[in-house]
């Protein structure tokens, strides 16, 4: 019985480990590409990486964004990138395709950048946990 107490525990812990590596949270405190206030606009001062249902969600202080698919994950040696693309209207009607690169480092830096044809793409840096 002790020994079948000992397995379950170990089977939680491990459970416990697995699933918070599903998730991905960061933090932004630099900017660029604009003025701060519209790039946290466009990206927000933080997102989130649900690796298990692939998606990307980024927010603010205000709360949280609608989470978009992750379509393309590419790692290197330095860095893993989710690649989002998202379609939205103007006040025209007219769509617009933005993509977003999600990169998280091995050393806990973590960025967002989001680059739309036409436009000067926007990035924001810190750290992942």
């Amino acid at each position: 019985m002790k020994l079948s107490g000992v397995a379950l525990a170990a089977l939680i812990a491990i459970g416990g480990q697995t699933a918070m590596a599903n998730t991905v949270k960061c933090s932004m405190t630099k900017f660029s590409g604009a003025k701060e206030d519209i790039v946290v606009s466009w990206i927000g001062t933080r997102f989130v990486l649900d690796l298990k249902a692939k998606k990307a969600q980024m927010g603010n202080e205000k709360g949280w964004w609608k989470p978009i698919e992750i379509t393309k994950i590419q790692k290197n040696k330095k860095f893993t990138a989710y690649v989002a693309y998202l379609i939205t209207k103007d006040a025209r009607g007219n769509q617009h395709s933005q993509k977003y690169s999600f990169r998280v480092y091995d050393d806990g830096k973590g960025q967002v950048q989001m680059s739309q044809h036409r436009y000067r793409p926007v990035t924001g840096k810190g750290t992942c946990s």
